[in-house]
């Protein structure tokens, strides 16, 4: 999801849907936020319209992998049950990162931010190992929970 402005005052916002074996967009939804109410409902009117659209042409979604976004993975955890949700690993290290630096703010655990690039890095090379077909990702199936 991209918006015209940072935060969570954006009239306008884009989400684009990408197939990733192709490594092409298949469709682009633009959204202003008049339509849904307010910004934060913008991602997942995005990715509701988008996912419409490839089931209204006849493609069975078997696997999706988004942000952490809330409402989206309520969508699928509650009508789309039988597709499988995976987390992009950029967003789960992100995640990881603003941790371990809220952390390291504190006297009592800031030496945790001297691990925090290590961290993040084991995540990423653990992903990108078991997407090559080295075995089952455990940060895979954190999309379950």
């Amino acid at each position: 999801m991209r918006a015209d402005s940072p935060g969570h005052s954006a009239k306008y916002g884009s989400y684009t849907m990408m197939n990733l074996q192709s490594n092409s967009v298949i469709d682009i939804q633009l959204i202003q936020s008049s339509e849904v109410g307010n910004s934060v409902r913008m991602e997942k009117e995005g990715f509701i319209r988008s996912l419409t659209m490839l089931e209204e042409k006849g493609v069975k979604v078997q696997a999706i992998v988004t942000d952490r976004h809330t409402g989206v993975q309520k969508y699928l955890r509650e009508e789309k049950k039988d597709i499988t949700h995976y987390f992009d690993p950029w967003h789960m290290g992100k995640g990881m990162g603003k941790k371990i630096d809220g952390l390291a703010k504190k006297k009592i655990t800031q030496d945790v931010g001297q691990w925090r690039k290590s961290v993040v890095n084991h995540l990423y090379c653990h992903w990108l190992g078991k997407e090559q077909g080295s075995g089952s990702s455990q940060a895979q199936q954190h999309a379950k929970d």
